[in-house]
């Protein structure tokens, strides 16, 4: 009789144990209205999904769409929650009773959507949430209850009638962000954090994780006051408004500790208020910006720890500016129309990936990459009036590792690897006897002496670091006056009957 009585207890608590367990641990995925209707039926005593409840409907025939999830009121825990590509489901009614999601929420184009109602009750989730492309949608508050702390990132993007946000779970998130914060392209009232948190009735702090979207004059503006002790900016920055004019409330602004984006900014014409700026982790995108004349506000850019992309930005004629940029690891100079030469690039010594040069319909010139010893492949295309190519670094890339180099569509003489290849074969002998010619005293501060030439000097062209030239003189000696020369780095073109040589000068 005990052991009767033990089994039955055993077998009481088994079921206990199994009826409490998830169910799907896998997950399930609704396409239709009726797969939900008769989720009870298929799986009863279902109330915890152990993987994602997938809702996603992308149904043509109405009768068959998905416009309720009252068929799912049995569940309380689920592993991740996404609704997407609906068309008829205005609200999340029937998920009243989840307490708990073990991973994302992700509410992505449904385009009928209004509200989250249903979500009252979650008061845990394991991720990001992520509401994005959904046309009708009006507020989120019913993400009132989640524990702030048990949020990642939140993605709030692309919902053009969104106009409440205030959740109080959102307010406290923002309080203390305990992840990355993607929020624009909505409704006033939550097109950006500052929005949000000004209906909370909060000061935001620097976002430690990032990101920061402005995308107005105003903006920009009033950043320090929005931002007042943010000189390191982490995540992705980006600039990009069609009354943005000018970038001066940026001038706090030491470091991006990940990528900075300055695109499609039809007003802009100069990077002034980033004087401050001396280092840009990630990447660095300008693109699109058909009315910068300059670059001069990035002087003090140093290092760049990704890619730096200079593209369609029409208005600019040279990268003067950019004279301390020492360090990149990928570099795209593509489609800027007016780009004459690369005059500003000569502090660039190496770099580590890709360097392409592409569809500059008024690049001549290649000046700019004197002083660049190697890169890791080469593309030049379609550059119609650029015809010499025979650099350094370009003339050991062919030389060491020619498949990757490609140059096609430029002028006679940079339009194929064999003709850049045959230029620096009859540069060799130059290059060599640059190599025997001495400039002294270098560093100098009244005159120089040229020795190794091995024909009289006709003239001296000196030019600066930007490829300004700032000397020409006639001369008929060895001797050069350098004395009305300010201290610093030169190039000095050194020009007999025979041939032209280029030395690095240093004034002092």
């Amino acid at each position: 009789m005990k052991k009767l009585a033990t089994l039955f207890v055993f077998t009481i608590i088994f079921q206990t144990i199994i009826f409490s367990q998830a169910c799907l641990p896998n997950g399930i995925q609704f396409s239709t209205q009726e797969e939900i209707d008769n989720f009870q039926t298929n799986y009863p005593n279902c109330t915890e999904v152990g993987g994602e409840l997938l809702i996603i409907d992308d149904c043509e025939i109405p009768e068959f769409c998905i416009n309720n999830l009252n068929g799912l009121n049995v569940l309380t825990s689920i592993g991740g929650l996404v609704v997407a590509n609906t068309s008829l489901l205005v609200n999340l009614t029937g998920l009243e009773n989840i307490v708990t999601i073990g991973a994302d929420i992700w509410i992505d184009n449904n385009n009928g959507l209004t509200s989250l109602s249903g979500l009252e009750n979650v008061t845990f989730i394991g991720g990001n949430i992520t509401i994005s492309g959904n046309s009708s949608l009006t507020n989120i508050l019913s993400l009132e209850n989640i524990d702030a702390a048990s949020i990642e990132d939140i993605y709030i993007n692309n919902n053009p009638l969104l106009t409440t946000c205030e959740a109080e779970s959102i307010c406290n998130y923002l309080t203390n962000p305990g992840g990355t914060i993607g929020i624009r392209w909505n409704a006033n009232g939550c097109n950006n954090p500052l929005e949000i948190a000004s209906r909370c009735g909060i000061i935001l702090p620097c976002l430690p994780f990032g990101n920061y979207y402005l995308q107005s004059q105003a903006d920009i503006d009033n950043f320090q006051t929005n931002y007042p002790d943010c000189t390191e900016l982490e995540g992705i920055t980006s600039i990009s408004g069609d009354d943005i004019t000018n970038v001066d409330g940026l001038n706090q602004l030491t470091s991006i500790l990940g990528t900075l984006k300055i695109s499609y900014n039809n007003n802009l014409t100069n990077l002034s208020g980033l004087s401050n700026l001396n280092a840009i982790a990630w990447n660095f995108y300008m693109e699109t910006n058909p009315n910068l004349e300059s670059l001069m506000g990035l002087n003090n850019l140093a290092t760049i720890g990704g890619g730096f992309e200079i593209n369609v930005n029409n208005g600019l004629t040279s990268l003067v500016g950019l004279e301390n940029l020492a360090s990149v690891a990928r570099l795209s100079i593509n489609g800027n129309e007016h780009l004459t030469d690369l005059t500003g690039l000569g502090n660039i010594n190496t770099i580590s990936g890709l360097l392409y040069i592409g569809y500059g319909n008024s690049l001549a010139s290649l000046i700019g990459l004197d002083s660049m010893l190697s890169v890791e492949s080469l593309r030049i295309i379609g550059n119609p009036l650029l015809s010499t190519c025979n650099e350094d670094a370009i003339c050991n890339k062919i030389n060491i590792d020619p498949a990757n180099v490609h140059i096609q569509s430029n002028s006679p003489g940079c339009n194929t690897v064999n003709e850049v290849k045959e230029a620096c074969l009859v540069g060799i002998s130059e290059l060599n006897l640059n190599s025997e010619i001495h400039l002294f005293p270098n560093p100098a501060t009244s005159e120089i002496y040229v020795t190794g030439m091995n024909s009289d000097i006709c003239e001296a062209i000196i030019y600066n670091q930007i490829g300004q030239k700032v000397m020409h003189q006639t001369v008929s000696t060895n001797k050069i006056d350098v004395s009305k020369l300010e201290g610093g780095m030169y190039i000095i073109e050194i020009i007999s009957r025979e041939l032209i040589i280029r030395k690095k000068l240093m004034i002092e």
